[in-house]
């Protein structure tokens, strides 16, 4: 499930809470939750992002020198284009102009791949955010849960965005050291100790 789809289906859901019965409004508990903010700040989502874009910086460094190349060239165009003729101005301009348009390619195809790559990489993770939401819902008692971008005012009461941030670094933090006592437990003469740890708490928004 991409954000796209998301966020269509919130609005399918905002459409049907208009239509609540009053009574049934007024005694259901609503949160939101914004997803962006979710994967900008969450560890765990941001991480696993800046992994997949980092696959793409060699690239974009040969873009950014390429520009700073294109620059000093327009640059020093200016500087001597009192003392150059026409055709040696004409000359260089074309010159910088087929650089470019090689920028604008070679950004252009970078872009593609960036988009294709996550593309890759989101659902997995929105997967993840969802599954979070679920959990947070659950446990605090919420009726319904919207992303924030589709709901025109809310206060931080219901914004269980923190709660669910928490929650996902929480489960990637709990699964790391699991791996390593395992790989510990291995390697040692040592009687293995147990790997089972206690249910984490999950924080609530007066904690």
């Amino acid at each position: 499930m991409t954000t796209q789809t998301l966020r269509r289906l919130s609005l399918v859901m905002a459409l049907a809470l208009m239509l609540m019965a009053p009574a049934a409004f007024a005694q259901s508990k609503f949160g939101v939750v914004d997803v962006d903010k979710i994967i900008a700040r969450s560890r765990t989502v941001s991480q696993a992002v800046k992994a997949a874009e980092a696959k793409l910086k060699v690239r974009q460094d040969q873009i950014d020198a390429k520009m700073t190349e294109m620059q000093s060239a327009r640059q020093e165009l200016d500087r001597k284009r009192s003392v150059m003729s026409e055709d040696q101005v004409k000359a260089e301009e074309d010159k910088i102009n087929r650089q470019r348009e090689a920028i604008e390619d070679l950004q252009h195809e970078t872009n593609k791949e960036l988009a294709r790559i996550r593309q890759e990489v989101m659902p997995p993770e929105v997967n993840r955010i969802m599954e979070a939401v679920r959990q947070v819902a659950n446990t605090e008692g919420y009726d319904l849960v919207l992303p924030a971008e589709t709901v025109l005012f809310h206060t931080e009461k219901v914004d269980i965005t923190p709660l669910v941030i928490q929650l996902l670094d929480k489960n990637s933090a709990a699964e790391k050291p699991e791996s390593v006592e395992k790989s510990s437990d291995t390697d040692s003469d040592e009687k293995p100790k147990s790997t089972r740890r206690a249910r984490p708490r999950l924080p609530r928004n007066n904690d």
